[in-house]
């Protein structure tokens, strides 16, 4: 996932969006954890190579945005760190290194650590797959048309939506010439977004077309 991509989108998502969808992250991935020490407390994120923060507060209702400009503590880290969210070993190692910073009482600072380290896996890596249509962001980014050759797709070209949307509509092209390149590509659309109702019903719909015509 792109630095560029994501410092565009940014710019382009209002203030409020931003927040509701790191307020429906954090909830999701603490959504199990006791995090009452933070009751009533402010933390800022703040990615610094991106130039950007946003300060959250925890209430009985889970994270949310906070017009309060003082934070009780920092999370600090820079873009490269902030997307690693699917390995549970990167980010303790990066707490343990200080590529994740947290500046504050070391009370606040025990309780976040000892969450993080805690996190889920499994909730971890299906927030890294699905982090734009998690996020609500999607609609939000500039369109702009994705250059890759549909002959030669690796997996990090299935990192973002806009290529996944390229690999889709570049298969449903090609489903009355070359049907089986059709349902390869659709397939690799599938990996990266497993609940696209539209990719989903093609690559039911091919793979029932080759089944009739073998």
């Amino acid at each position: 996932m792109k630095k560029t991509l994501i410092s565009t989108a940014l710019r382009f998502v209002p203030k409020s969006v931003q927040y509701k969808a790191l307020c429906k992250a954090l909830n999701y991935l603490f959504e199990h954890h006791d995090l009452n020490d933070l009751k009533n407390k402010v933390v800022k994120l703040n990615v610094s190579d991106l130039k950007k923060s946003w300060l959250l507060t925890y209430t009985e209702q889970g994270f949310t945005g906070t017009t309060q400009r003082k934070a009780d503590i920092e999370l600090k880290t820079k873009f490269a760190m902030a997307f690693k969210v699917h390995n549970k070993a990167e980010i303790v190692e990066a707490l343990n290194n200080e590529d994740i910073k947290l500046i504050g009482e070391q009370g606040l600072v025990d309780v976040i650590t000892n969450n993080l380290k805690a996190l889920d896996e499994k909730r971890l890596k299906s927030l890294s797959n699905h982090l734009f249509s998690f996020l609500n962001l999607k609609s939000k980014q500039p369109v702009e048309p994705a250059p890759l050759d549909i002959n030669n797709i690796t997996a990090d070209d299935l990192a973002t939506p806009y290529n996944i949307d390229f690999i889709r509509d570049e298969a449903i092209k090609l489903e009355q010439t070359d049907l089986q390149k059709a349902l390869s590509l659709m397939l690799l659309a599938q990996q990266a977004r497993p609940n696209g109702k539209v990719i989903n019903n093609k690559v039911k719909d091919y793979q029932a077309k080759l089944t009739t015509s073998n």
